[in-house]
């Protein structure tokens, strides 16, 4: 037990650490939005209390749950750099009216709108050490300020092109996971039809009717003229 305990000391120890150095890092390399640009920056740790992300000093040690936010504004733009446990992510995020929820994006999604590479803006996942956090947040920076104009100009035709791509995304995942339920609707309406249950095959598969294939859509006509022979 003790030992289970000092491991989680060392981990909490390595979570606060790694913050403090992606706060002093992020502080450091972004500053050009600062003195080049006119935005003003806080950053800290939020603490969950309000949607407003009200930051505060990071401790010695973090808990389980924890983001660390570093935060530029300047009139309605606000520019944030953030890192958390979930999945160890450092991310940034765009608001041009931080009044409309829509105008919020990640920063990968204007240069993306732009048809610009995107990838070294993007950030990383489960980055563990001080290297990859480095990299990460130097490759974020560096696109940043190649692309600065894009960012702080808020262009509406490429705010509503970022909305729009959005959208379609949205629109393919969804999609996506009703093909994938559609499967398992099938193998169960495989099971109802051997078992005679043709009004239950019928509902569960009239369920995904635009998506349907020819052979659903004729397993239902079959499993209605049976319904309709029993009568």
């Amino acid at each position: 037990m003790k030992k289970n305990k000092t491991n989680l000391h060392e981990v909490w120890k390595h979570s606060s650490d790694l913050a403090k150095e992606f706060i002093e890092k992020c502080n450091n390399e972004f500053s050009f939005l600062i003195t080049e640009h006119g935005f003003k920056c806080e950053s800290g740790l939020w603490d969950f209390s309000t949607p407003e992300s009200k930051l505060i000093k990071i401790p010695d040690e973090l808990s389980s749950t924890f983001l660390c936010i570093v935060r530029f504004t300047k009139k309605q733009i606000r520019i944030e750099l953030s890192f958390g446990d979930r999945e160890f992510v450092i991310e940034g995020r765009i608001w041009y009216n931080e009044e409309i929820d829509k105008d919020k994006f990640g920063l990968w999604e204007i240069l993306n709108a732009a048809g610009f590479e995107y990838d070294k803006i993007s950030g990383n996942m489960w980055i563990n050490n001080s290297d990859f956090l480095c990299r990460t947040i130097y490759a974020m920076r560096d696109s940043l300020k190649n692309n600065i104009q894009l960012f702080t100009r808020a262009n509406p035709q490429l705010i509503t092109k970022a909305i729009k791509l959005r959208e379609d995304r949205f629109k393919k995942d969804i999609r996506e996971q009703s093909l994938h339920d559609l499967e398992r609707a099938r193998i169960r309406a495989n099971d109802k039809f051997k078992q005679g249950e043709y009004k239950e095959v019928i509902e569960i598969l009239m369920q995904y009717g635009d998506i349907l294939s020819n052979a659903d859509k004729a397993k239902i006509t079959i499993a209605e003229k049976k319904i309709e022979n029993e009568k």
